[in-house]
């Protein structure tokens, strides 16, 4: 069975009524997205979740190599 990703474990996730926002817990990056827009269509917050998920991933596992080992 495949391992998790332990990048993807450590992305913390901040929800409000305006907007979600993915951050990364070693430093001040984050990505957000607005909610609330008009007719953006079915699958909006999956699709932009997802993908804004896996950025910050993927800013943990090449900024922060040295804390995710001793994790």
């Amino acid at each position: 069975m495949k391992q998790p990703d332990p990048a993807r474990r450590l992305v913390r996730r901040l929800s409000g009524a305006l907007a979600t926002t993915y951050a990364c817990p070693f430093c001040t990056y984050a990505e957000s997205f607005r909610k609330g827009l008009r007719s953006p269509g079915r699958g909006y917050g999956l699709r932009m979740g997802g993908a804004l998920h896996s950025k910050v991933a993927a800013h943990i596992r090449a900024q922060h190599a040295k804390e995710l080992s001793n994790d």
